[in-house]
């Protein structure tokens, strides 16, 4: 799911940018919550956003330890200066 960061209205994934007012389109970081992540951890609530991406609670499935859960941006994934920076900040 994404969202338009002006107009706030959600839409497919497909879409690139809103059909009311050509904004590019956001991946909408709601729309994890209540998923599976690695079928290991169930994703409860978004905690924050930032520029390194989102923070969630989850919780281990078999386990039920609770965990936050970052998720780098889609557009950040394939940047291995971005990767760099996410596990520096994971160690730190």
């Amino acid at each position: 799911m994404k969202y338009c960061p002006a107009c706030k209205e959600k839409f497919d994934d497909s879409l690139s940018f809103c059909i009311k007012d050509g904004e590019v389109l956001e991946e909408d970081s709601e729309s994890f919550v209540g998923t599976a992540l690695d079928g290991q951890y169930q994703i409860e609530a978004l905690l924050g956003k930032g520029g390194m991406g989102a923070v969630y609670r989850a919780r281990h499935i078999l386990l039920g330890d609770r965990v936050a859960i970052k998720l780098l941006p889609p557009e950040m994934r394939g940047n291995t200066e971005w990767l760099r920076r996410f596990q520096r900040e994971g160690q730190a």
